[in-house]
């Protein structure tokens, strides 16, 4: 919940930071305003009862006498007026935190406002920033101005791409598609930029190796390699992929484990993105079995959590944490799986941590073929977050299928259909509601050659080589 930003701002701040906001918002004249004895009382809260404050405002030690009622007496309820507050609070924050700057609309003071409240824990209204910005940049033409505006242009850009691409139910192919472009064209200015002073060198070099006086002509050692491990990684990763060549798999890899470290915590959380999805590719290439992929994929997160990377602030989102348990307990490390969420779990508030403890029984539960253990786990829990769901359902409609289950099938398409009914089929959804359907054919044993090609029209299908390991086995 974001709805008292300027806690979550306030919980980030230092003791230091805090007492110049304070300092900051004191107006140099005239009636102190309320907000102003809010922050002050705020000032003596310590980062702990901010960060509770933020999932229960009550818990706010705020003296009654700042807001009195019409008969200025000190209110009982003070709750809408100290609302009100920190909404006024919130929007003194951008030029304390951006600094005298002459334009706080411009493109990098708007990234550098972004990427602040990312590091706040506001990424909805971090996003509802970039989401504002992007067109602006996106209209390209005469508002690209400069070399600098080419630069904070990509910067959004950049970001916008990676919220697009981390929007896990609700992909827009023709923007993010839209956004690639608007990147290659931003880089190409920079390449070409680059190659002109590169020529310019040349030149220069051919003017001073002309002059006949000049003894000993100026060199440029053009021959050094340029060591920037994040464009290794990155030019491995674009070669694994154009050339499908499993030498650069391995380098990429290599590199990886290497400076998962060393590197941007969001560039390497990519990257591991990347290297999950290729590897079960990669390793089917090599001709292994499902037991060695599933090894593979396991052992990449494995590396991933024994370097540290997983640790570090903003890595290890909700998605992610299920993709290393799933990854775990497919090749049998339930121990693992269940020490791994007991060293992460902290990722979500209190009272979400039994829902996904729930959830996690239930993808163990799975995986041990104890269906009625999922159901048990699973059926009645609300999950919020969209990802969540869908997992929870795909789960719920396999082991529907095992237990031969017609009503409870039916029960989670349904309910799938009406958590998702305002959004756009596609992908995660897509693959959910697909698989409902499919395991719907089997279980009214439709014929085989029928299901299969039900199967080959669908675009996207959860847990595919499962559900065809299953048709093969139902004859």
């Amino acid at each position: 919940m974001e709805s008292y930003k300027f806690l979550y701002v306030f919980a980030y701040f230092k003791e230091r930071e805090r007492n110049a906001f304070l300092q900051f918002i004191l107006p140099a004249k005239g009636k102190v305003p309320k907000y102003y004895r809010v922050c002050e009382a705020l000032c003596a809260h310590t980062t702990q009862q901010l960060l509770v404050a933020r999932e229960n405002l009550n818990t706010l030690n705020i003296p009654n006498n700042i807001f009195v009622d019409a008969q200025n007496n000190p209110k009982i309820d003070m709750r809408d007026d100290v609302v009100n507050a920190l909404s006024e609070l919130f929007k003194q924050l951008k030029p304390f935190v951006l600094g005298d700057s002459e334009d706080l609309n411009a493109w990098p003071n708007r990234f550098r406002w972004i990427t602040f409240l990312e590091k706040c824990g506001l990424e909805q209204e971090a996003k509802r920033e970039l989401k504002a910005v992007y067109p602006a940049v996106a209209k390209s033409g005469t508002t690209i101005k400069s070399l600098n505006d080419v630069q904070a242009a990509l910067d959004i850009a950049q970001k916008y791409r990676d919220y697009l691409i981390a929007t896990a139910t609700r992909h827009d192919l023709q923007a993010i598609s839209q956004c690639l472009k608007l990147i290659s064209a931003l880089l190409e200015i920079i390449k070409c930029k680059t190659e002109i002073d590169q020529l310019n060198l040349l030149s220069l070099q051919k003017q001073y190796a002309d002059k006949a006086e000049q003894k000993k002509a100026p060199t440029t050692e053009t021959d050094v390699e340029i060591e920037i491990p994040l464009k290794d990684i990155y030019q491995e990763m674009h070669l694994m992929a154009t050339k499908q060549n499993i030498t650069h798999y391995y380098r990429a890899k290599q590199l990886f484990q290497q400076y998962a470290l060393d590197l941007a915590p969001h560039e390497m959380q990519v990257v591991l993105r990347y290297l999950a999805n290729w590897t079960p590719k990669f390793m089917r290439g090599l001709q292994k079995t499902k037991a060695e992929v599933a090894s593979a994929v396991f052992e990449l997160y494995e590396q991933a959590e024994k370097s540290g990377l997983l640790k570090l602030e903003g890595v290890l989102k909700s998605g992610l944490l299920f993709n290393v348990i799933t990854a775990a307990v497919h090749v049998g490390k339930f121990d693992w799986a269940n020490q791994f969420y007991k060293n992460h779990c902290g990722i979500y508030s209190e009272e979400n941590q039994y829902k996904m403890a729930r959830l996690k029984a239930a993808v163990v539960a799975f995986e041990k073929e104890d269906y009625l253990g999922v159901v048990d786990e699973i059926d009645k829990i609300q999950f919020s977050l969209d990802y969540d769901i869908i997992r929870a359902k795909i789960l719920l409609m396999s082991a529907a299928y095992e237990l031969r289950d017609s009503r409870l099938l039916r029960e989670q398409r349904r309910s799938l259909n009406e958590f998702f009914k305002h959004s756009s089929k596609v992908l995660a959804y897509d693959g959910a509601e697909n698989l409902g359907e499919i395991l719907n054919l089997m279980m009214k044993k439709k014929p085989k050659q029928d299901i299969e090609n039900a199967i080959k029209e669908k675009i996207n299908i959860h847990n595919k080589e499962w559900l065809l390991e299953k048709l093969q086995r139902q004859g």
